[in-house]
């Protein structure tokens, strides 16, 4: 017997396929075939439908099983995954309210410090600034004798004074004196760090759990090792967790070719369906007149040629 192939889909506006009327003439390539010659071409084009229907269906039925055994398993840990997240979110909220606390008192702390340095140093600094307003007709003497003394004697491009430092600026600098800053101070960054994003790499990162302060993660602290609570990883264990990945998207690969496998049966079943339709309303004796599109759908092109 020979195997499934599509029907034909010639169009209607192909030369070898128009059929027109002239009068009462049809000009044109038709085909007389009786009603039992239909029946018998659908009935063997209805077989290699079966046929092909069988073979799809053994692919998929031998695939799907596997892949839906491996589905289960991927949503057991989807499910796992998550309920993990949000037990590791509940843990991790008294602490972090703890160390919002903690952060908010040091920067009252600073601030508060960083106010009475800044009272100190201004009434240092009004000591400082005494006199300097009388003394600045002396600076103006100094500058216009200095002008006259590098043209006429002293003979250089400019006079510079002493290089290196003077212990002039200080801790102060030149950038004179600032009001504290609310926030400005140890709990500068207080808004943004608590706002812990569960990576979804966590199989590479097992320390991160979101209570990062100034002092980076605080995941481990001390010695401690995860042996501690939980049995070692083992090499097959990461190297499974390395492949997660890698076999996940490879399995969404063959659901999408067993879900094409089984589209293209839905197909076979429909026109199967049709063609038994057909059959059952035809006239054993009476003619018909076929073009080559319908030849091809009967099963006229699966027939034997003798």
């Amino acid at each position: 017997m020979k195997e499934y192939v599509p029907q034909l889909r010639i169009s209607a506006y192909d030369p070898v396929c128009v059929a027109s009327n002239l009068g009462d003439t049809i000009i044109g390539v038709l085909f007389d075939k009786k009603g039992t010659e239909i029946k018998a071409a659908i009935t063997v084009r209805t077989e290699l439908i079966d046929k092909k229907i069988g073979e799809y269906r053994s692919v998929v039925d031998k695939i799907e099983v596997f892949l839906t055994e491996k589905r289960t398993v991927l949503k057991e840990l989807d499910l796992y995954y998550q309920a993990r997240v949000d037990e590791r979110k509940a843990a991790l909220r008294p602490h972090q309210r703890q160390i919002q606390d903690t952060m908010k008192k040091c920067d009252d702390v600073a601030y508060d410090f960083d106010r009475g340095t800044v009272k100190k140093l201004s009434e240092k600094a009004v000591v400082f600034e005494g006199g300097f307003d009388e003394f600045k007709s002396n600076f103006d003497e100094l500058d216009e004798f200095l002008r006259k003394e590098n043209e006429r004697v002293l003979g250089v491009d400019g006079l510079q004074g002493p290089q290196g430092s003077t212990g002039i600026q200080g801790h102060t600098g030149i950038q004179g004196l600032r009001e504290p800053v609310r926030g400005a101070g140890f709990g500068d960054k207080v808004s943004e760090l608590y706002h812990p994003q569960l990576s979804t790499d966590f199989l590479d990162k097992p320390g991160s759990t979101g209570c990062t302060g100034s002092t980076g993660s605080a995941g481990y602290s001390g010695d401690r090792h995860d042996d501690e609570i939980y049995e070692p990883i083992t090499e097959e264990e990461e190297m499974a967790a390395a492949r997660m990945e890698t076999l996940r998207n490879l399995l969404q690969k063959y659901v999408n070719k067993i879900e094409t496998l089984k589209h293209a049966i839905k197909v076979l079943v429909e026109e199967k369906r049709r063609l038994s339709l057909i059959a059952r309303h035809i006239d054993n004796d009476r003619n018909y007149k076929l073009d080559l599109n319908k030849l091809s759908a009967f099963g006229f092109e699966d027939l034997e040629v003798v």
